[in-house]
């Protein structure tokens, strides 16, 4: 059977980290989930894959990731700064070496994706 692309990345990653001893956590929004599966089906995921959690709305993302309520209110929550939030939340969250933060629109959202839909994602190590 073919290895897909995500699984070679996935696979990679797990080497170099594993090597490296290092971990990685995921705090996602427009993705739903699809970070935290990716990683979690890795051959040997517990020894990298800290953990992921997914948060859709200003709420919750306030409330779980401590985003700062003015940042996430004034970009509708997709802004470099909200998915860095996210990320740095995530890495003290699950104690990991790094986080993946993501945020952004899925579906049409006028104004907001008059040019496209669009991501903004964060990578943090150890919390910054």
């Amino acid at each position: 059977m073919a290895v897909s692309n995500v699984e070679k990345i996935i696979e990679d990653l797990r080497k170099i980290l594993t090597a490296k001893k290092q971990t990685v956590s995921v705090a996602e929004s427009v993705t739903s989930g699809s970070l935290q599966t990716a990683f979690s089906l890795g051959e040997g995921a517990s020894l990298f894959f800290m953990g992921g959690i997914t948060v859709y709305n200003v709420v919750q993302k306030y409330l779980h990731l401590d985003v700062d309520i003015s940042d996430a209110v004034a970009s509708n929550c997709v802004s470099v700064e909200v998915s860095s939030q996210m990320a740095e939340a995530a890495c003290r969250m699950f104690s990991s070496t790094w986080a993946i933060g993501i945020t952004g629109y899925s579906t049409p959202m006028p104004p907001h994706t008059d040019n496209g839909l669009f991501a903004c994602y964060a990578i943090a190590l150890n919390g910054k």
